[in-house]
């Protein structure tokens, strides 16, 4: 991650210089793709270099986009960063990391450009003052949007107090990922929040850590202040109860019935509800969670279509390419092929 933060890097100094090679090499190893990615390379490495000046930004990039699964490394600590994506440069790759974050929230603060964002049920392209929040199982698949020469964003990773998320009420974007603006006149003042951060002279250090869980809860609790500004509700309990329920069983056979009844209201009530937060039908909602979660399977080696259809809870491989398709926009093997390689950007 430390790896795209092209003008401002704090990351890089708290953690990377005190790994050694064997363990960088251990983190590359580990990557889904790593060894086709060795095998594609390797020929222009062996016996001699043979890369011209393109070549380098390629392999560069590929590189960068193997790192998939890199969770482990780091979910002890508060990260955060600012990428800057130029055409062509080095760090402008889509990312694709098909396990997302397992524990972690990510938010992305876009400040010049614009990026793109797969979030299944849409694509959508930010814009400075977009601020994009990936909970914990959602896809991560992003790049800088092809009519933009140049993306800027300010990110972190972090695991905010329970009583601090349960003021959510920023709109739902697709599966696990929301969408809150910051006012034209609020932009400087999360970029200074931001900026504080990257000021810390050792960021992993407690003390620092503290700061920068401090600076969080600031972000997130200006971000709901905007949210509620602008119509921006804090989720009904009997709504909540509803989704906690469909989560909890979400590749088992329930009906609205089963749901409703474990929110306390009657079908229509909770049906009308339901929609009113969500933007989707109840069975909409569960499809679009599946989809995702058959997303991030798809995306690992050897995983067969009819195994992924099982584990999200379709016996008939069939119907579940046909939804699939109907909610991605690809087929399930259309998906898989095209995920299964890191993609630099074009």
């Amino acid at each position: 991650m430390a790896y795209l933060s092209r003008r401002i890097s704090d990351i890089a100094p708290g953690l990377l210089p005190g790994w050694s090679g064997a363990r960088l090499r251990e983190l590359f190893l580990t990557q889904p793709n790593a060894h086709s990615f060795i095998e594609r390379w390797r020929s222009k490495f062996m016996p001699e270099v043979t890369l011209a000046p393109l070549q380098v930004v390629t392999f560069l990039n590929e590189f960068l986009a193997t790192h998939q699964l890199v969770d482990n490394y780091f979910e002890s600590l508060t990260i955060f960063g600012a990428s800057r994506r130029k055409r062509g440069e080095l760090g402008d790759i889509q990312v694709s990391r098909p396990l997302g974050s397992s524990s972690s929230w990510c938010l992305m603060f876009t400040t010049e450009g614009s990026g793109e964002f797969n979030c299944i049920r849409q694509t959508f392209v930010s814009s400075p003052g977009d601020m994009l929040l990936l909970a914990p199982g959602a896809l991560y698949e992003f790049r800088r949007h092809h009519e933009d020469a140049l993306w800027e964003s300010y990110w972190f990773y972090s695991k905010p107090p329970e009583a601090v998320m349960n003021r959510l009420n920023w709109s739902e974007l697709g599966p696990y990922i929301y969408h809150q603006r910051v006012p034209v006149g609020e932009i400087q003042r999360i970029k200074h929040i931001f900026q504080q951060m990257f000021e810390l002279e050792s960021p992993t250090e407690d003390l620092s850590q503290a700061i920068v869980e401090n600076l969080v809860e600031q972000i997130f609790l200006w971000s709901f202040q905007y949210a509620h500004r602008s119509g921006g509700a804090i989720l009904d309990s009997r709504v909540k109860t509803a989704l906690s329920f469909i989560s909890d069983h979400l590749y088992e056979d329930f009906t609205i019935e089963d749901v409703a009844s474990a929110s306390g209201l009657s079908r229509a009530r909770l049906s009308k509800l339901f929609k009113a937060y969500t933007g989707r039908s109840i069975l909409q909602w569960r499809d679009e969670r599946r989809m995702s979660d058959a997303c991030h399977a798809l995306a690992q080696d050897n995983a067969s279509v009819q195994a992924v259809a099982h584990v999200v809870g379709y016996d008939d491989p069939l119907y579940f390419s046909r939804k699939f398709t109907q909610i991605v926009g690809v087929s399930p093997r259309h998906y898989q092929r095209a995920r299964q390689r890191p993609s630099a950007e074009e």
